[in-house]
């Protein structure tokens, strides 16, 4: 066998966090989902974690773990992320690893990935090495092993990219083939041009180091890749797998007339496989399971074949510009990233670029200078503490700090020690995190990737003005005012978007315990955690009066970067306008004076509010009140959430009474064939929507999901006797939030089924769905069935345990699931392939396809 297969998957978001909190902000712009990250991982991550094969009625055949199959790279701040938001997905693509690793004799599937996003090429030396040694080491920490290699971003390259690979035992990379000078036969004398993109994507290729020393008896070298550029764009822009026959053909046609071993290979964005292209996912499965072994063509990653097929050629790559490398999403070289050089956006366009960079090189500089002199009187070697540094970044835990301090520091770790060192680091990481190469890839500077840029740069000068006292924003934003943006509402320059949307990010201390104490007046149970903060509460006093409420405490938080610790105290004030405030107190405030406040509180009235409220405030609270507007958006929302809560108790009441009253009517209407009056249907589904809404949100209190599979729920039976009334009446019960809870409910269901999988489990699994069928929900059928399909995947389709085989089939009805199939997995041989690991079901009845049964002609 000569004829392999490789796609690889490049699977990247920049880092979006907010450098002060550690979690994602609401971006409008990703609507309906909060985030960019949420979204592109509901479109594509985890749906390849889980593709679906289906026949032509869109029932699910199989599931597929892509990953499994696809040469992948992850970078290690989105893996970060998946970790946290989507644990169990983020498990699958670990598994994908294991098992790829398995099938191709120890080669797994997974890449490392150079840790920031950085453009290597343009990184100073010391940035360069820690970019791969923190990647190789988030690789290892996540994947369990060594990597073979390391995914570049943008596929930017030149030689001192090259040499830091092999110095840190990389064995080969993947390049664009535009990124290819010259080749020849390795031994031979004669060069053969390839700069125009011609070059061989068939085969590997050697580089060799001809500058650097030597190994053993042979130059240092390292094995490059170049994918095919025709058959990357067409699956990147073309949509070439919305049919998987289409994509195998054309996947086969590549191998041409050659003769001995040969590679067919793309490489592209893995955004492109369900995000980009809608369903691309499934033609993507389909291809991997169905048309690419019919055709005899294995699916391997680049670790296998070179591990058997050594180049014969070797290769030298384009200097670029002034020697500073290619990429391949930039014609110019790495020019994107620091010129107006007409990618991405019109010549003319693009002129923030020159002087954002040499703004952030600058700071960074500065901080250089900073980091040594501070650093150096703590820290045995500062630099290699920074690259140590990832071993925190990745264990936040005290143990894990007390490890690093105590290998990195050369004098007694005391508290302060700590803390200085610990706000060095972090400064350094976020003066890493401002070079993510997304800051520059688009159209304007005040895009959310470069503002996300200069979010980090803030928070690394604040970290550097509590360490040194060192101001440096003027400086920076005087560098800033060169970058000129066309968002008029942003002001004219980078000075005016740092100042519009940079600062309104900033978190102070203040700030957290204005929404601590804000969140804290309308919810009666104490926070525990405050982003990446500890919280404990101390003495807390509530009081009302015409309307008004107050509350007053004092609070303490313990950061969960630095470990450090500080108090306020606080007072909230909601007026009945729904006008709400919070005062805060210093750093340092008299437990004296609180005790006074406390003691004031209860005599405060009605008719004395305002002066009520500035006797409260002296003299604890000298700052300026905190409003709504102060804080950030997503914390807003927070507590306008709570404060509808309240809200909407007070409507519960009439909410039952309209469905009491107006419901029986709308029967009558419906079983007297008349259309139900709209002013009633209107006034009708809100009561029953929040209603429903209501109920199903008791089902998922902790324990309640437990109970559904032990006794009969009676908000279960309350459902499902209302879903049939209102669907008997022609009523409307779906909204998004109720949508969302009833998946969540499912998906907790599911979790409680696989641990108690059996009969009795799966009959009450079962009523749980034909309720939500009933309903009319729907966004939660699709995940449901995946997870159900996997559940049997991992309990080997239920052979062995007692089941009864209708109540499955039943369930699997119900979600869309091919029964047929099923039921032939189920009547498998336990321990067959067939029961035991995904198969491609019989060919006919399989749609080879990325589009829905609908889109197929």
């Amino acid at each position: 066998m000569d004829r392999f297969v490789c796609i690889h998957g490049h699977f990247y978001q920049p880092p979006r966090e907010n450098p002060w909190l550690n979690v994602v902000e609401r971006e409008p712009s990703a609507h309906p989902d909060h985030d960019w990250n949420a979204r592109i991982a509901r479109e594509c991550y985890l749906p390849n974690g889980a593709a679906r094969i289906v026949n032509a009625r869109g029932e699910i055949l199989d599931l597929v773990n892509n990953y499994a199959y696809l040469s992948f790279d992850f970078g290690p701040t989105l893996l970060a992320w998946l970790e946290r938001a989507h644990p169990a997905e983020y498990h699958r693509i670990l598994e994908a690893d294991r098992t790829s690793s398995r099938r191709l004799d120890g080669h797994g599937n997974a890449m490392a990935h150079a840790y920031g996003h950085m453009i290597l090429p343009l990184a100073n030396e010391r940035d360069l090495n820690t970019q791969i040694r923190w990647g190789l080491a988030d690789f290892k920490h996540r994947f369990g092993r060594d990597p073979e290699a390391m995914w570049l971003p943008e596929t930017a390259v030149n030689e001192s990219v090259l040499r830091a690979l092999i110095d840190h035992g990389m064995s080969f990379v993947i390049l664009s083939p535009h990124q290819a000078q010259r080749c020849r036969a390795i031994g031979k004398k004669e060069w053969k041009d390839v700069s125009a993109g011609s070059v061989d994507p068939g085969q590997p290729y050697r580089w060799f180091d001809r500058i650097g020393p030597s190994r053993g008896q042979g130059l240092r070298h390292i094995d490059v890749f170049f994918y095919d550029g025709g058959l990357a764009h067409a699956l990147s822009f073309e949509r070439l797998l919305t049919h998987s026959k289409t994509a195998a053909d054309r996947l086969e046609a590549g191998f041409g007339t050659a003769k001995g071993p040969r590679l067919v290979t793309a490489a592209t964005d893995g955004e492109t496989f369900g995000h980009h292209h809608q369903f691309s996912e499934m033609g993507l499965a389909h291809l991997f399971m169905h048309e690419l072994p019919s055709r005899d063509l294995p699916v391997v990653n680049y670790g296998y074949y070179l591990s058997r097929h050594q180049p014969a050629w070797e290769v030298e790559l384009k200097p670029g510009e002034v020697d500073m490398g290619t990429s391949w999403s930039c014609g110019h070289g790495v020019g994107r990233w620091m010129e107006d050089c007409g990618c991405g956006a019109p010549k003319g366009a693009g002129r923030w670029r020159k002087p954002m960079r040499d703004a952030l090189d600058f700071l960074r500089d500065a901080l250089t200078a900073l980091f040594e002199e501070h650093g150096g009187k703590v820290l045995t070697d500062v630099w290699a503490a920074r690259d140590a540094y990832i071993q925190v970044m990745l264990d936040r835990s005290a143990e894990s700090v007390a490890r690093f301090m105590r290998s990195q520091t050369k004098v007694e770790p005391t508290p302060e020690v700590q803390d200085t060192v610990l706000r060095l680091m972090e400064m350094q990481k976020d003066c890493l995190y401002m070079y993510t190469s997304c800051g520059w890839f688009f159209s304007d500077l005040s895009g959310i990737e470069a503002v996300q840029n200069l979010k980090y740069a803030a928070r690394a000068l604040e970290l550097a003005s509590r360490v040194s006292g060192a101001n440096l924003e003027a400086d920076f934003l005087q560098r800033l005012r060169l970058a000129p943006t066309s968002n008029q509402d942003c002001g004219p320059d980078g000075a005016s978007v740092y100042e519009k949307l940079v600062r309104t990010s900033v978190v102070t201390h203040d700030h957290l315990a204005a929404r601590y104490a804000l969140c804290r007046l309308f919810d009666d149970a104490p926070q525990r955690q405050n982003y990446h903060y500890k919280v404990r509460e101390g003495a807390l006093a509530r009081h009302s009066t015409a309307g008004m409420r107050f509350l007053a405490g004092h609070v303490a938080f313990e950061s969960g970067i630095t470990h450090k610790t500080w108090e306020r105290a606080f007072l909230a004030v909601a007026l009945p306008d729904q006008t709400v405030r919070a005062f805060v107190s210093g750093d340092k405030f008299s437990a004296a004076d609180f005790s006074a406040m406390l003691q004031r509180l209860p005599a405060v009235t009605g008719t004395e509010i305002l002066e009520g409220l500035e006797s409260l405030r002296k003299p604890l609270f000298t700052g300026r009140p905190f409003a709504l507007e102060d804080l950030l958006p997503d914390e807003r929302a927070q507590i306008l959430s709570l404060m509808l809560d309240r809200k909407l108790a007070e409507l519960r009441v009439k909410h039952d009474e309209i469905i009491e009253e107006y419901l029986p009517l709308a029967e009558r209407f419906v079983g007297m064939g008349l259309t139900v009056p709209g002013v009633i249907k209107a006034e009708l589904e809100l009561a029953l929507c929040q209603w429903i809404g209501r109920r199903i949100r008791e089902l998922c209190r902790p324990g309640a999901v437990a109970a559904l599979f032990e006794t009969r729920v009676p908000e279960l039976d309350d459902v499902e006797t209302m879903a049939r009334r209102t669907k008997k009446t022609g009523l409307g019960v779906v909204c998004r939030e109720v949508e969302e809870d009833w998946s969540a409910l499912v998906a907790a269901s599911a979790d409680q089924l696989e641990k108690r999988f059996g009969a009795a489990a799966l009959s009450v699994f079962r009523r749980l769905i034909a309720v939500g069928v009933e309903a009319g929900f729907k966004d939660w059928r699709v995940p449901a069935s995946s997870r159900f399909y996997r559940l049997l995947q991992r309990k080997k389709f239920g052979r062995g345990l007692p089941l009864d085989a209708g109540e499955l089939l039943a369930v699997a009805e119900l979600l869309n699931i091919d029964a047929r199939t099923l039921r032939e997995r189920l009547a498998a041989d336990p321990e067959s392939p067939a029961a035991t690991t995904p198969q491609a079901p019989a060919q006919p009845e399989a749609v080879p396809s990325g589009e829905r049964k609908e889109d197929i002609a």
